[in-house]
């Protein structure tokens, strides 16, 4: 890795927000034509130093420079940085709802003193948008509008593109058109920091990943020199079996509902015995439902009459449970705890 190849190197940044540090002496570099992965859990300090590196905040102390050039501080650093060839798409769109596709692109050009480009339409046609320069960014849906926002990013042809959660918004056929697009620009020779925390897209499109935890560097691993219980263990600070634990089935015989020889007026020794969890959750929402809304259940045991809409809640409080007894057997199924025993109900003398 040489000096010239290197299009974005931040040095030694620190944040802190009304006394509480977000960032701690960060540091990395993104070279020309490789992409840069940053992961982290929500929280970890990525946005910050997103907006750090493209000038929407200062730093507390440290430097970012892009190419040989340090970032200068102040209210227009966003437009040095541009001006520097750095262009960020964030998770968060900054585009103008009210304007059409053209004129948002425009209006990122003007913002930094250039004109519009004459031959827009053909550099849009090169992205294979699913919208037209005249369609208005109101009637795009999310995913189209974060294809627009990281596709004007494009249009500069920037030196250093940061990505802020891309395909946060998008389905899957927009994502993977997505990815399509950053390699594009990876093989022009951009510089790329794609912020993500979705680890199997890193794995995907990343030559480099920098892990990041409350405000701190991790470590930075080439593409294939890491795996992913080692990276969720890094960002989340502790072992993966303990932050998710292995699920088991239900084992033994154990009943968690059991009803024996229950008498009312209008049925008699009735016994039911369940082992399901989920069923008993069933259980539980009927009588629930029953009670609270309908008063209903002393009127079954004491055979008052019930009205036609009571009668519906019942059939629908019975369709519930029902849907809870077949959920409970695809849980155990997967489990695979079988299927359970049941147990009889004593002979009628």
């Amino acid at each position: 890795m040489t000096g010239s190849a290197i299009r974005l190197e931040a040095k030694g940044l620190s944040k802190a927000f009304s006394g509480i540090q977000v960032l701690h002496d960060v540091s990395f570099e993104a070279v020309g034509g490789r992409i840069l992965g940053i992961v982290g859990e929500n929280g970890s300090g990525k946005s910050t130093l997103i907006k750090i590196a493209s000038g929407v905040l200062q730093p507390d102390t440290g430097q970012v420079l892009i190419g040989d050039r340090p970032l200068p501080g102040g209210s227009r650093s966003v437009q040095h940085a541009r001006r520097l060839g750095l262009m960020t798409a964030y998770q968060d769109t900054s585009l103008v709802a009210e304007l059409s596709v053209a004129d948002n692109i425009a209006l990122s050009f003007n913002a930094i003193g250039q004109p519009r480009p004459a031959d827009l339409d053909e550099i849009l046609a090169r992205y294979e948008l699913p919208f037209g320069p005249s369609d208005t960014v109101a009637a795009l849906g999310p995913g189209a509008r974060q294809l627009l926002e990281v596709a004007r990013a494009m249009c500069h042809r920037p030196r250093v593109l940061m990505l802020d959660e891309p395909t946060a918004a998008l389905d899957m056929r927009f994502a993977a058109h997505l990815e399509e697009l950053i390699r594009q620009s990876r093989d022009e020779g951009v510089a790329i920091v794609y912020v993500s925390h979705r680890l199997e897209e890193v794995r995907r499109l990343a030559d480099r990943l920098t892990v990041i935890r409350d405000g701190v560097i991790q470590g930075t691993y080439d593409s294939q020199d890491w795996n992913v219980d080692d990276i969720v263990e890094l960002m989340v600070g502790a072992p993966t079996e303990l932050e998710f634990p292995a699920r088991t089935g239900p084992t033994g015989s154990k009943n968690r509902l059991e009803v024996r020889e229950l008498t009312g007026s209008i049925f008699s020794r009735y016994t039911i015995a369940n082992r399901r969890f989920v069923q008993l959750i069933g259980v539980a929402l009927v009588l629930t439902l029953l009670v609270t809304e309908l008063g209903a259940l002393n009127r079954i045991f004491d055979t008052v009459p019930l009205t036609s809409e009571q009668w519906g809640l019942c059939l629908l409080a019975a369709v519930v449970f029902l849907a809870f007894c077949e959920l409970g057997k695809l849980v155990e199924r997967r489990a695979g705890g079988g299927e359970p025993q049941p147990v009889p109900a004593p002979e009628v003398a």
